[in-house]
C-alpha cells in the first residue's frame, strides 16, 4: 500500500484544491417555487371538493338541491381565499 507524505504540496495527490467560488444568494428562484407550489395545491384543494360533490351526487344520491347548497357553502369561500391568496402573492410587485 503507497503511503502519502503529508508535509509535501505535491499537485498531483488528490486532484488538487479547488478554489471555493461565491454564489449570492438569489430569492427569485425559491419564491417561484413557493408560488407554484402554492398554487398547484390551491387548485388540487378545489378540485378535491368539486370531486366530493360530484361523488355526493352520483354515489349517495344527493339532491340537486343539497349539492347545490354545499357547493354554495364550499366553493364560494374557497374561490374567494383563492383569489384573496393569488393576488396577494402574484401581484405583490406590480
Amino acid at each position: 500500500m503507497e503511503q502519502l507524505d503529508l508535509t509535501k504540496t505535491d499537485s498531483n495527490v488528490g486532484g488538487g484544491v479547488q478554489q471555493i467560488q461565491y454564489v449570492p444568494y438569489n430569492p427569485d428562484r425559491h419564491r417561484a417555487l413557493a408560488q407554484a407550489g402554492l398554487a398547484y395545491s390551491l387548485l388540487f384543494v378545489i378540485f378535491v371538493v368539486i370531486l366530493f360533490l360530484f361523488i355526493a351526487w352520483m354515489i349517495f344520491n344527493k339532491d340537486i338541491q343539497e349539492i347545490q347548497t354545499m357547493s354554495e357553502l364550499s366553493l364560494i369561500p374557497l374561490f374567494g381565499l383563492v383569489g384573496f391568496v393569488m393576488g396577494f402573492y402574484f401581484g405583490y410587485g406590480k
